[in-house]
């Protein structure tokens, strides 16, 4: 099974491969912002939920 079959994407790649203008990063956790490899790149910090001295969410979740 192809990457686009497993998540559905086949339908919407036949329609259009895209533009190169647009760019979607997912990153799951925490970010070294200081690293030498990201520097100059442009990183826009968006802030997440509030969370507890035990890093549980407000609500419970972590």
């Amino acid at each position: 099974m192809l990457p686009t079959e497993l998540v559905k994407l086949t339908a919407l790649m036949q329609r259009t491969s895209g533009s190169p203008e647009v760019r979607i990063g997912l990153i799951d956790g925490p970010v070294l912002t200081r690293h030498p490899d990201l520097a100059g790149g442009q990183l826009n910090e968006i802030a997440g939920p509030n969370r507890n001295r035990w890093g549980l969410l407000e609500d419970g979740r972590h």
